[in-house]
């Protein structure tokens, strides 16, 4: 599935030199079965069945339908074992990508319309207020007492994922208050950068959540895009949660007998 993605990448750009267009601006080739998205803490072997999840974006619409054609083109001989969706061939389609922004209330013209005619408003403009920052005293790094041993953090905790724009959100909730300690000092910024550095541009961020042993983690810039401007499979980091749960950590002997 890998070759056939690459020789339509191939093919697309060089019909691209020989028709004077640019390159495409992103590929993306996802094998859904063979754990691409667990990037570097893949372990699976050979995959028997795979689907080939291929996406682009060029700045030109018969960019698109060149790739689209060479795809469709090489199906037709494709090599043994491989299958294709039925139905027609695909279409270009824009991308659609939301930039909020801020600004100011009093530069905004406000004005409420009804039976009765229009009625201007004049927005109350107020005195900004700096919060102060406060990031409480993360727990202590646990000390080991007795042999340690590795087991997956689905054990010790649960974790649920979703966006904002580019970020990737993670929350994880200790199953256990006393496991939290563990689970904090584990998912340090090295491990999370091990897990999602196939998806990850920019910086990592955590956050400790007092009185509900849990943490709160934000990747930046890990959905390429985000939402609808993004090229892969999972745009809204829905399954980052399970990747993460799916990270190996290690705890004393004591808790590991424990868990179920």
């Amino acid at each position: 599935a890998e070759v056939f993605a690459d020789a339509v990448f191939a093919r697309s750009r060089a019909i691209f030199q020989q028709t004077n267009m640019p390159d495409f601006a992103e590929t993306s080739l996802e094998l859904i079965g063979a754990e691409s998205q667990f990037g570097a803490c893949r372990t699976s072997g050979p995959s028997r069945e795979v689907a080939a999840k291929i996406a682009v974006r060029h700045v030109d619409p018969r960019g698109i339908n060149v790739f689209l054609k060479e795809a469709t083109g090489l199906g037709l001989s494709a090599p043994p074992g491989l299958s294709g969706f039925a139905g027609a061939r695909g279409k270009p389609s824009p991308v659609m990508a939301l930039f909020s922004f801020l600004i100011a209330k009093d530069r905004v013209e406000i004005t409420v319309r009804d039976e009765r005619g229009q009625i201007n408003f004049t927005p109350v403009v107020g005195t900004v207020i700096t919060p102060r920052p406060f990031r409480p005293t993360p727990p202590m790094r646990p000390r080991s007492i007795g042999p340690m041993v590795e087991v997956p953090l689905i054990k010790l905790a649960l974790a649920r994922s979703g966006d904002k724009g580019d970020t990737a959100n993670i929350g994880v909730i200790a199953r256990r208050p006393e496991y939290l300690p563990w689970i904090w000092h584990a998912l340090d910024e090295t491990s999370l950068t091990k897990i999602f550095e196939h998806f990850l541009r920019g910086k990592i961020e955590r956050f400790y959540l007092p009185g509900t042993a849990s943490m709160n983690i934000m990747l930046h810039q890990a959905l390429g895009g985000g939402g609808t401007s993004s090229l892969r499979n999972d745009p809204q980091g829905k399954g980052y949660g399970q990747l993460a749960l799916a990270h190996r950590i290690r705890v004393p002997d004591s808790i590991a007998r424990g868990l179920r």
